[in-house]
Protein backbone atom coordinates (compact mmCIF):
# COMPACT_ATOMS: atom_id res chain seq x y z
CA UNK A 1 0.00 0.00 0.00
CA UNK A 2 0.48 3.63 -0.75
CA UNK A 3 2.09 5.30 2.52
CA UNK A 4 1.00 8.96 2.61
CA UNK A 5 1.86 9.90 5.53
CA UNK A 6 6.08 9.40 4.09
CA UNK A 7 4.67 11.24 0.83
CA UNK A 8 3.76 14.21 2.79
CA UNK A 9 6.67 14.30 5.13
CA UNK A 10 8.82 14.07 1.51
CA UNK A 11 6.81 16.57 -0.88
CA UNK A 12 9.39 19.41 -0.62
CA UNK A 13 11.59 16.57 -1.93
CA UNK A 14 9.42 15.26 -4.30
CA UNK A 15 8.06 19.23 -5.57
CA UNK A 16 11.81 19.97 -6.15
CA UNK A 17 12.54 16.97 -7.94
CA UNK A 18 9.81 17.44 -10.09
CA UNK A 19 10.26 21.67 -11.05
CA UNK A 20 13.76 20.21 -11.80
CA UNK A 21 12.46 17.88 -14.42
CA UNK A 22 10.09 20.10 -15.82
CA UNK A 23 12.77 22.75 -16.27
CA UNK A 24 14.98 20.55 -18.00
CA UNK A 25 12.18 19.90 -20.76
CA UNK A 26 10.92 23.71 -20.92
CA UNK A 27 14.93 24.19 -21.36
CA UNK A 28 15.84 21.56 -23.77
CA UNK A 29 12.51 22.15 -25.52
CA UNK A 30 13.66 25.92 -26.09
CA UNK A 31 16.81 24.69 -27.53
CA UNK A 32 15.19 21.81 -30.15
CA UNK A 33 12.45 24.73 -31.23
CA UNK A 34 15.70 27.11 -32.14
CA UNK A 35 18.17 24.91 -33.85
CA UNK A 36 15.05 22.93 -34.92
CA UNK A 37 14.19 26.39 -36.97
CA UNK A 38 16.84 27.63 -37.74
CA UNK A 39 18.10 23.56 -39.79
CA UNK A 40 14.77 24.27 -41.56
CA UNK A 41 15.63 27.72 -42.79
CA UNK A 42 18.73 26.81 -43.98
CA UNK A 43 17.57 23.48 -45.44
CA UNK A 44 14.96 25.66 -47.55
CA UNK A 45 17.41 28.17 -48.34
CA UNK A 46 20.94 26.42 -48.79
CA UNK A 47 22.27 24.13 -51.39
CA UNK A 48 22.00 20.49 -52.33
CA UNK A 49 25.10 19.69 -50.07
CA UNK A 50 24.14 21.77 -46.87
CA UNK A 51 20.57 20.42 -47.20
CA UNK A 52 22.19 16.81 -47.40
CA UNK A 53 24.23 17.40 -44.43
CA UNK A 54 21.15 18.38 -42.28
CA UNK A 55 19.44 15.56 -43.34
CA UNK A 56 22.05 13.53 -42.44
CA UNK A 57 21.89 15.30 -38.87
CA UNK A 58 18.61 15.21 -38.43
CA UNK A 59 18.79 11.06 -38.97
CA UNK A 60 21.40 10.33 -37.02
CA UNK A 61 19.88 12.90 -34.10
CA UNK A 62 16.61 10.52 -34.13
CA UNK A 63 18.37 7.46 -35.26
CA UNK A 64 20.69 7.12 -32.10
CA UNK A 65 19.53 6.79 -27.87
CA UNK A 66 19.60 10.08 -25.89
CA UNK A 67 21.58 8.24 -23.67
CA UNK A 68 24.36 7.90 -26.20
CA UNK A 69 23.54 11.28 -26.70
CA UNK A 70 23.84 12.62 -22.97
CA UNK A 71 26.97 10.69 -22.84
CA UNK A 72 28.94 11.84 -26.11
CA UNK A 73 27.97 15.34 -24.83
CA UNK A 74 28.78 14.60 -21.07
CA UNK A 75 32.37 13.82 -22.83
CA UNK A 76 32.63 16.21 -25.81
CA UNK A 77 31.48 19.85 -24.57
CA UNK A 78 34.84 19.86 -22.15
CA UNK A 79 36.78 19.69 -25.03
CA UNK A 80 35.07 22.39 -27.10
CA UNK A 81 35.48 24.01 -24.04
CA UNK A 82 31.96 24.86 -22.74
CA UNK A 83 32.53 23.85 -19.27
CA UNK A 84 28.31 23.34 -18.05
CA UNK A 85 27.00 22.20 -15.01
CA UNK A 86 25.56 18.45 -15.45
CA UNK A 87 21.99 20.34 -15.21
CA UNK A 88 23.28 22.03 -18.58
CA UNK A 89 24.91 18.88 -20.28
CA UNK A 90 21.47 17.05 -19.87
CA UNK A 91 19.64 20.35 -21.54
CA UNK A 92 21.88 20.75 -24.48
CA UNK A 93 22.32 17.19 -25.02
CA UNK A 94 18.35 16.87 -25.84
CA UNK A 95 17.83 19.43 -26.60
CA UNK A 96 20.17 19.39 -29.30
CA UNK A 97 18.70 15.73 -29.75
CA UNK A 98 15.54 16.19 -30.66
CA UNK A 99 16.09 19.40 -32.61
CA UNK A 100 16.28 17.12 -35.41
CA UNK A 101 12.81 15.89 -35.27
CA UNK A 102 11.53 19.04 -35.17
CA UNK A 103 13.22 20.47 -37.91
CA UNK A 104 11.53 17.81 -39.93
CA UNK A 105 7.98 19.02 -38.71
CA UNK A 106 8.87 22.57 -39.45
CA UNK A 107 10.38 22.30 -42.68
CA UNK A 108 7.33 20.52 -44.11
CA UNK A 109 5.34 23.19 -43.12
CA UNK A 110 7.46 26.46 -44.12
CA UNK A 111 8.08 23.98 -47.51
CA UNK A 112 4.28 24.79 -48.38
CA UNK A 113 4.19 28.23 -47.12
CA UNK A 114 6.97 28.84 -48.92
CA UNK A 115 4.79 27.40 -52.18
CA UNK A 116 2.24 30.15 -50.99
CA UNK A 117 4.55 32.64 -51.02
CA UNK A 118 5.19 32.38 -54.55
CA UNK A 119 1.70 31.61 -55.54
CA UNK A 120 1.23 35.11 -53.71
CA UNK A 121 3.33 36.99 -55.40
CA UNK A 122 2.66 36.45 -58.93
CA UNK A 123 -0.28 38.23 -57.71
CA UNK A 124 1.52 41.42 -57.16
CA UNK A 125 1.31 40.95 -53.01
CA UNK A 126 4.78 42.11 -51.76
CA UNK A 127 6.76 39.68 -50.08
CA UNK A 128 6.89 41.69 -46.47
CA UNK A 129 3.22 41.83 -46.64
CA UNK A 130 2.73 37.86 -47.26
CA UNK A 131 5.64 36.87 -44.45
CA UNK A 132 3.93 39.18 -41.81
CA UNK A 133 0.55 38.11 -42.85
CA UNK A 134 0.85 34.42 -43.65
CA UNK A 135 3.94 32.84 -43.32
CA UNK A 136 4.53 34.07 -39.24
CA UNK A 137 1.35 33.42 -38.33
CA UNK A 138 1.06 29.79 -39.74
CA UNK A 139 4.57 28.96 -39.05
CA UNK A 140 3.62 29.98 -35.49
CA UNK A 141 0.30 27.66 -35.51
CA UNK A 142 2.96 24.72 -36.30
CA UNK A 143 5.75 25.33 -34.08
CA UNK A 144 3.67 25.65 -30.91
CA UNK A 145 2.27 22.05 -30.84
CA UNK A 146 5.56 20.69 -31.95
CA UNK A 147 6.55 22.43 -28.96
CA UNK A 148 3.98 20.95 -26.45
CA UNK A 149 4.59 17.26 -27.87
CA UNK A 150 8.16 17.27 -27.70
CA UNK A 151 8.04 18.94 -24.06
CA UNK A 152 5.93 16.08 -23.24
CA UNK A 153 8.51 13.77 -24.60
CA UNK A 154 11.84 16.01 -23.40
CA UNK A 155 9.52 15.30 -19.73
CA UNK A 156 9.54 11.89 -19.42
CA UNK A 157 13.13 11.69 -21.52
CA UNK A 158 14.38 13.88 -18.37
CA UNK A 159 14.91 10.91 -16.13
CA UNK A 160 18.17 10.30 -17.95
CA UNK A 161 19.73 13.41 -15.94
CA UNK A 162 19.70 10.86 -13.15
CA UNK A 163 22.79 8.92 -14.55
CA UNK A 164 25.02 11.60 -14.34
CA UNK A 165 24.13 12.91 -10.48
CA UNK A 166 21.06 15.35 -11.52
CA UNK A 167 18.57 15.44 -9.01
CA UNK A 168 15.07 15.15 -10.67
CA UNK A 169 12.17 13.32 -10.41
CA UNK A 170 13.39 9.88 -10.71
CA UNK A 171 16.59 10.75 -9.27
CA UNK A 172 14.40 12.09 -6.00
CA UNK A 173 12.27 8.92 -5.72
CA UNK A 174 15.79 6.68 -5.55
CA UNK A 175 16.95 9.38 -2.74
CA UNK A 176 13.33 8.82 -0.85
CA UNK A 177 13.50 4.66 -1.55
CA UNK A 178 17.15 4.78 0.15
CA UNK A 179 15.88 6.79 3.18
CA UNK A 180 12.82 4.81 3.57
CA UNK A 181 13.07 0.97 2.35
CA UNK A 182 9.59 2.20 0.69
CA UNK A 183 10.26 1.27 -3.17
CA UNK A 184 6.43 1.05 -4.27
CA UNK A 185 5.15 4.19 -2.32
CA UNK A 186 8.18 6.12 -4.10
CA UNK A 187 7.84 4.57 -7.44
CA UNK A 188 4.10 4.55 -7.85
CA UNK A 189 4.05 8.32 -6.54
CA UNK A 190 6.74 9.03 -9.11
CA UNK A 191 4.75 6.99 -11.47
CA UNK A 192 1.44 9.57 -10.97
CA UNK A 193 3.27 12.71 -11.45
CA UNK A 194 4.56 11.68 -14.44
CA UNK A 195 1.28 10.46 -15.74
CA UNK A 196 -0.46 13.79 -14.50
CA UNK A 197 2.34 16.40 -15.92
CA UNK A 198 2.09 14.36 -19.33
CA UNK A 199 -1.88 14.44 -19.40
CA UNK A 200 -2.00 18.15 -18.77
CA UNK A 201 -0.07 18.80 -21.53
CA UNK A 202 -1.90 15.68 -24.26
CA UNK A 203 -5.36 18.14 -22.81
CA UNK A 204 -3.34 21.40 -23.43
CA UNK A 205 -2.67 19.92 -27.53
CA UNK A 206 -6.25 18.80 -27.60
CA UNK A 207 -7.63 21.81 -26.76
CA UNK A 208 -5.34 24.38 -29.09
CA UNK A 209 -5.82 21.67 -31.77
CA UNK A 210 -9.88 22.30 -31.25
CA UNK A 211 -9.42 26.01 -31.06
CA UNK A 212 -7.20 25.93 -34.30
CA UNK A 213 -9.63 24.06 -36.15
CA UNK A 214 -12.85 26.47 -34.51
CA UNK A 215 -10.57 29.77 -36.03
CA UNK A 216 -10.08 27.65 -39.45
CA UNK A 217 -14.01 27.36 -40.41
Amino acid sequence: MIDFHLLFKYKYLLLRGTLTSLQIAFFSGIISITFGSLLAAIKIIGTRPIRFLIELYAILASGTPKLLQLLIALFLLPKLYIFATPFWVVVIALGLGSSGTIAKIIYESLKIEIEQLEAAQTLGISRRKILLNVIFPQAIQTIIPAFLKEFNILFKTSTLASIIGVSELLKTSSIIQNRTYDAFTALCTTCLIYWSVTLVIAFLISLYTKRKKLCSR
